[in-house]
């Protein structure tokens, strides 16, 4: 084979293996709707129209927030100094327009979703894992993060509830405005004393609400 015939023959093969753009939008699970300051997707600067696919990770400055709208329109916001994976979205609004999977991870920082009808329809297939706790849903707007050092606070906002796992324990949360802390046993002062115990639910005052939400606010 000459170099000419064989250039040719590469740059087929390399055209047949690539990723048709076509192909690689059915993949993307949301786009991106909202930007303030730096926001990262997979280290790479994030806009507004951006996709996001899963396996994507999300970060942010102290400053930084970021907005993004699923496919079933479930919605995300990350807050400051955060980092948030899509650890995996499986939904096919072609077929049976149900969300078949929606997992994510929370490894700093804060976040609120909001899910879809479609999540709600299916909660068992949802599910954000976070340093010190796993929670589920049955349809809910919710806010996780860190108002402590010493611990991770979860609040449902509106909804039918939010199952909160830790190794205290099962703990469901079925009355908007109320919250957990989840203690981390190596800061918390009283540790696995404190972890093990079922985070107790209370009722959280208008100014911790809003101190919660402003985490994820835009300007």
């Amino acid at each position: 084979m000459n170099t000419a015939r064989l250039i040719v023959f590469v740059l087929c093969i390399s055209f047949f293996m690539a990723p048709h753009p076509a192909q690689a939008a059915e993949l993307a699970v949301g786009t991106v709707t909202r930007v303030q300051a730096t926001a990262l997707i997979d280290g790479e600067n994030a806009i507004a129209g951006a996709r996001i696919f899963p396996g994507s990770i999300l970060s942010t400055d102290e400053n930084g927030r970021l907005e993004v709208t699923f496919e079933d329109k479930t919605k995300l916001f990350v807050g400051g100094g955060s980092t948030f994976i899509v650890d995996d979205f499986v939904y096919d609004s072609a077929i049976d327009q149900v969300v078949k999977k929606a997992f994510f991870q929370l490894v700093k920082g804060s976040f609120r979703m909001i899910t879809s009808q479609l999540i709600d329809a299916s909660p068992e297939s949802f599910g954000v894992k976070t340093p010190l706790a796993s929670i589920g849903i049955r349809g809910t707007d919710f806010w996780g993060g860190y108002l402590s050092p010493i611990e991770i606070d979860i609040v449902m906002l509106e909804g039918k509830g939010v199952i909160i796992t830790s190794m205290g324990g099962v703990t469901e949360i079925s009355e908007p405005g109320v919250g957990v802390s989840v203690a981390d046993p190596t800061k918390h002062p009283k540790g696995y004393a404190k972890a093990l115990l079922p985070p107790e639910q209370t009722k959280w005052s208008a100014d911790k609400i809003a101190r919660a939400t402003a985490t994820v606010s835009f300007d």
